[in-house]
């Protein structure tokens, strides 16, 4: 959370109602994919299926939203733009931070490419319901990248609000609700 002085203090950085709706989705979610983890398709789905490596798959997810439902109430990117910042301006090369911000922000998206290839390249034979959570965690994960490189245009549009509704909680709430359908779906395939 940023104070008065924009420097981070520790506090909760979304007191709204629809920050916690969207901490508590979070939540949710992250519950129900720790949950299917115990689930193993039995021979007859499974086909080509690999439990050991789905129940990784729903595990390490529910550990990412754990950890992006933390941050959405803590604020942790601003505290390490601050460090960063603090960093820049003791380092002397401040006046420089647009070159640097721009190389860390191709890095995180390149990061995020060859993840989501990577995902893609080894979940290719797994079952649909799998494919539907990659799907919400890629656009959950692009969300995030295009909400870190705080582009000016970016920010315009998920400010944008139709009807006191606003597109970043659509983008956001969304993605978690598509790997909730699918931890929905898998439940109901294999039990």
């Amino acid at each position: 959370m940023l104070g008065m002085d924009d420097r981070w203090t520790p506090g909760i950085g979304d007191p709204s109602v629809m920050g916690w709706v969207t901490v508590a989705t979070y939540v949710l979610v992250a519950v129900c994919c720790f949950l299917v983890r115990f689930i193993e398709p039995d021979e007859h789905h499974s086909g080509q299926e690999n439990t050991l490596s789905y129940r990784q798959f729903w595990w390490t997810l529910a550990i990412f939203l754990v950890l992006m439902g933390i941050n959405k109430q803590l604020d942790l990117q601003s505290l390490f733009t601050q460090i960063g910042r603090d960093f820049a301006k003791s380092s002397g090369w401040y006046e420089h931070r647009k070159m640097v911000q721009t190389g860390f922000i191709l890095f995180i998206g390149a990061a995020g490419v060859l993840l989501g290839g990577y995902l893609v390249y080894r979940y290719r034979h797994a079952c649909n319901t799998i494919k539907i959570a990659l799907a919400g965690f890629t656009l959950l994960l692009g969300f995030v990248v295009m909400r870190a490189a705080s582009f000016h245009n970016f920010d315009r549009l998920i400010g944008y609000e139709l009807g006191g509704i606003r597109f970043n909680w659509v983008m956001e709430i969304g993605a978690l609700l598509i790997i909730g359908i699918a931890t929905l779906r898998y439940r109901r395939n294999y039990l």
